[in-house]
């Protein structure tokens, strides 16, 4: 199995104060995987610091290797050589809240391309109802494209976030816990399309739903206090109940 993410001995700091303490794992690119475990363990620290998102932060300093492959190579993602802005638009990430741009639906889809990726107007906007097609939304959306895009339900503005990633074609698809700030209806919806998008390119989800990582886990690594502290897969001939037990 390919791996798509490699950690190494990873630790992570803020301001003197550990977070993330000694972390390995691999994440393989054919598998969807899924860090657990309770609010405040370290989860979103693992996941920003792939496309280094903690550099946003004053004080943060991380310590060890972590590898992504891009362009069928392993790279380091703290290598000088490596821009976080070209970083980004490869391993494209989903947060936990809605982040729309305050302007219309088909411009939250239209600008990213053209200033990310160079896209002409005709292929930004064709790849534009390809990714709402992808993520169940054209038909919601297709006549009032021009509306506000903050005038789209919580779930329709969370599956809109996960097509205008999807429309840079990232190479690596990472999502901190994509379904917190959506109903019920709406988070099946999004974990369906999770499922189908891990055919297609390596998905690594933080989650602190049992249920939810039942759901999607091809792999779940768990973290407890800033470390790994245990691993499971569907190829093992354990429960992943046993693995979580006690931690929810």
């Amino acid at each position: 199995m390919n791996t798509a993410i490699s950690f190494n001995d990873v630790t992570i700091t803020f301001g003197g104060n550990t977070v993330v303490s000694g972390v390995s794992f691999d994440v393989k690119a054919d598998e969807l995987t899924v860090l657990v475990g309770r609010s405040g363990s370290g989860k979103s620290t693992l996941l920003r610091a792939i496309n280094r998102l903690n550099e946003c932060f004053e004080g943060c300093t991380t310590t060890g290797s972590i590898m992504v492959q891009l362009h069928d190579a392993m790279v380091e993602v703290n290598s000088s050589r490596m821009s976080p802005e070209h970083l980004r638009s490869r391993v494209g990430m989903v947060f936990q809240t809605p982040n729309v741009l305050p302007i219309s639906i088909e411009r939250n889809l239209l600008l990213p391309q053209t200033l990310v990726c160079g896209a002409s107007e005709r292929r930004a906007r064709e790849k534009m109802e390809m990714v709402l097609e992808d993520v169940g939304l054209f038909n919601e959306v297709k006549d009032r494209l021009n509306q506000p895009a903050k005038n789209l339900s919580g779930g329709q503005q969370q599956r809109l976030c996960l097509a205008r990633t999807l429309a840079l074609e990232p190479e690596i698809l990472l999502l901190d816990e994509p379904t917190a700030s959506v109903d019920y209806k709406s988070s099946e919806l999004i974990e369906q399309l999770l499922l189908q998008l891990a055919k297609k390119l390596p998905v690594l989800v933080v989650s602190h739903s049992l249920k939810q990582t039942k759901t999607l886990a091809d792999r779940a690594l768990l973290i407890r206090e800033g470390k790994l502290a245990g691993t499971w897969s569907t190829s093992d001939n354990t429960s992943l109940d046993e693995l979580l037990y006690n931690e929810f």
